[in-house]
């Protein structure tokens, strides 16, 4: 008996020594749990805040008896308030929010809410340091039971950078699609002006085709088509001028310019232009310091599409009354130029976009003036060009003033007056014995030129592109002159030219071609050419460049 009792009470041990070496091991992993949490901050509050810490995220926390707030660190530096400042009362921190976003945080404040509930919300601070500097926030409100009362936390982070990131990209957007709706408008404003004068032009020329009509009508339909032409060149030609201030390819070449001579071929120009335009009753006037006229070192032919641009807008915008323009030499040494009109005038509004690309102050498809809009973002451009800047004084109803001004450089002795002769004519010559190769591939423009020619009594030889005009020239010895078209297919006028320079170094060649520019004369001259006309050909030009050859 008693060795079952001393056995049993030995199983008894066995098993109390089995639980405690259980409840040991637990003991034992518990303190290793506690050892490996020794590593991380001590309690929530302090990961979280470290959390927030890590993502500049700040908060505050307000108990609901309590009528301060307690702010963290990063929440205070968001706040731009000092360190010491880590507890504000509920006025202050409403005080910091912007008027227009202040009734929206008050009310967030002043409301009942339900725990667990969460409010998010983006307003606005001002830094109490520096009151038009502001902020933008955004804050999650948490309505949570503390302490037996429901309290507020919630979270600071500054989107400043974010949310102008956003509304430039807004902006940009907005940007983008006007400037889309502009182009479009544009576009369909330059279709619409393309078509008005292809109508004119083929409508009147069917007209002449048909016959049936008297010599008083035939001179009107030859006038209309000439000026619908000249229109439409026009309009090709801005366009062209347009891209290349756009790919900034424009360059200037100077020289000297007789001002006063220059505002009278434009008053002749124009004085001619405004009969076209059925405004004869419009008074154009020129207004220089004197006779003699101010000389000055610039590019005299942007200077003159300048001018002439400007003229045009004011006598297209100007419906009675005058158009006025010149000139006068201001004391820090700058010739500043107007042009004036009593035209319909433009509001502040209009004033500020009447330069620009892709703008009109007129958009709507019943407009009353007609035109491209490019004349005046092209006038802005050549000032520019020239060293100087345009500006316009307007108001509505009572016309406007177009001004800008160029650097003077002064040339002694060259001033001079010349009047231009307003009822100039085309002149008559007679090349009887003049032989003259017209190098033209297009069959159109070769009989045009052909009838000029023969009108003036020269006698014509053909050639059909470069190799053609090359062995004309080397079996031919009496030719006298050529015209040189330039675009030609197989070879063209720029080889054609440098080739025959290289047997013949006399004969004169006067290049003519479409490309019109300053650049362009200057590549006929480099390839051989001694001068060049541009397409459509003036008249009166051309016969002039020939018979300088034949004096």
């Amino acid at each position: 008996m008693q060795l079952y009792r001393k056995r049993s009470g030995i199983r008894q041990l066995e098993e109390k020594i089995t639980i405690l070496e259980k409840e040991k091991n637990e003991l034992l992993d518990k303190i290793k749990t506690l050892k490996s949490f020794e590593e991380f901050p001590a309690g929530d509050k302090e990961i979280l805040n470290s959390v927030l810490k890590l993502t500049n995220i700040g908060f505050c926390l307000k108990l609901s008896d309590k009528n301060y707030l307690n702010i963290s660190e990063i929440g205070c530096k968001i706040l731009g308030l000092k360190q010491e400042e880590r507890t504000i009362t509920l006025n202050e921190f409403i005080g910091l929010v912007t008027p227009e976003d202040r009734p929206l945080i008050n009310k967030l404040f002043t409301d009942s809410h339900t725990p667990a509930q969460t409010i998010v919300k983006d307003y606005r601070i001002t830094n109490p340091l520096s009151e038009k500097e502001t902020k933008s926030i955004v804050s999650v409100f948490s309505f949570k039971p503390l302490e037996g009362q429901v309290s507020f936390l919630f979270t600071l982070m500054d989107v400043t950078s974010q949310e102008k990131a956003r509304k430039d990209i807004l902006r940009l957007k907005d940007k983008l699609e006007e400037s889309d709706r502009l182009k479009n408008a544009f576009l369909s404003n330059i279709s619409h002006e393309i078509r008005v004068p292809i109508n004119s032009i083929v409508g009147f020329a069917e007209l002449l085709n048909i016959g049936h009509i008297n010599p008083d009508q035939k001179k009107e339909y030859l006038s209309i088509i000439k000026n619908q032409s000249s229109n439409l060149l026009k309009l090709i030609d801005d366009i062209a001028e347009l891209a290349k201030f756009e790919a900034g390819e424009v360059k200037i070449s100077k020289s000297p310019c007789n001002l006063n001579l220059l505002l009278n071929e434009l008053l002749v120009s124009f004085s001619q232009q405004k009969k076209s335009q059925k405004k004869d009753h419009l008074q154009l006037k020129i207004s220089v310091p004197d006779k003699k006229g101010l000389v000055t070192y610039t590019d005299s032919g942007r200077l003159h599409q300048l001018l002439s641009n400007l003229v045009t807008n004011a006598i297209n915008y100007t419906e009675k009354g005058s158009v006025e323009f010149g000139y006068v030499l201001k004391e820090d040494r700058k010739i500043e130029f107007f042009v004036k009109d009593t035209g319909v005038g433009l509001s502040k509004e209009e004033q500020r976009y009447i330069f620009d690309r892709f703008s009109k102050t007129e958009e709507t498809i019943t407009r009353k003036y007609e035109g491209s809009g490019l004349g005046l973002s092209i006038a802005r451009g050549i000032a520019k060009l020239l060293g100087g800047k345009i500006w316009i004084d307007s108001e509505p109803g009572k016309g406007s003033v177009f001004s800008f001004n160029i650097p003077f450089e002064e040339l002694p002795g060259n001033n001079h007056e010349q009047l231009i002769d307003e009822d100039s004519v085309i002149k008559e010559y007679n090349w009887k014995d003049r032989l003259l190769l017209v190098v033209e591939d297009n069959d159109v423009n070769y009989k045009f030129i052909d009838a000029l020619l023969s009108e003036n009594n020269a006698k014509v030889i053909r050639a059909n592109n470069g190799y053609q005009a090359i062995e004309l020239c080397k079996s031919i010895n009496k030719i006298d002159l050529i015209l040189m078209d330039i675009k030609m297919p197989e070879m063209d006028g720029f080889q054609a030219t440098r080739e025959i320079r290289k047997f013949n170094k006399s004969i004169p060649i006067i290049a003519q071609t479409a490309f019109s520019s300053e650049d362009d004369r200057q590549k006929c001259l480099d390839a051989g050419c001694n001068d060049k006309v541009s397409k459509p050909i003036d008249i009166e030009e051309l016969l002039r460049k020939i018979n300088e050859y034949f004096i």
